[in-house]
């Protein structure tokens, strides 16, 4: 379907552009919901702590206040907190998940391998599974992107602290 090529490219073009993972995610999911038509999204990241006790925890949303939105509150309701690995491995089983609320919008949950989720909120009706399927991949780049992100900045953190004691 060439549609679908396009969209994906476009997604494509807009991941991995920055080392910022803020400006990176801004960029990527504002693509992405404007190609998808949702109104909304947010990343979650991963993060196990020693204790093998792991929680998401919000990287970026569109919008910035997204905290008021009840469809994004019924998203986290969905997203476990404080879980093991088979809790872990339990919940993306499920995914991608699709929820329909109670004011007529659509949640998608869809992994970033091993980085964590993203939540895409549309409203009207929910993403063609064939467009789910074909995202696969794109979110995998996505996730590598934040990942690479992310061990930049360790990276630039640990150069600082060197300076700081030589």
């Amino acid at each position: 379907n060439i549609e679908l090529l396009q969209i994906a490219s476009e997604i494509s073009k807009s991941i991995g552009n920055s080392l910022n993972i803020k400006k990176m995610l801004s960029d990527s999911l504002l693509v992405i919901l404007k190609k998808l038509n949702c109104y909304a999204g947010f990343v979650l990241k991963l993060d196990k702590n020693l204790q093998y006790v792991h929680t998401y925890e919000q990287v970026y949303s569109i919008p910035r206040n997204i905290h008021n939105n009840d469809t994004y509150n019924l998203a986290l309701q969905i997203i476990p907190n404080d879980f093991d690995e088979n809790q872990l491995a339990n919940f993306l089983g499920y995914l991608p998940y699709v929820r329909y609320d109670y004011r007529g919008n659509f949640i998608h949950l869809l992994e970033l391998p091993g980085f964590g989720i993203i939540g895409l909120i549309k409203n009207s009706y929910d993403l063609d599974p064939n467009i789910i399927k074909f995202l696969k991949p794109i979110l995998k780049k996505l996730a590598e992107a934040s990942i690479s992100c992310l061990q930049n900045d360790a990276l630039q953190e640990s150069e600082r602290n060197y300076r700081s004691l030589v």
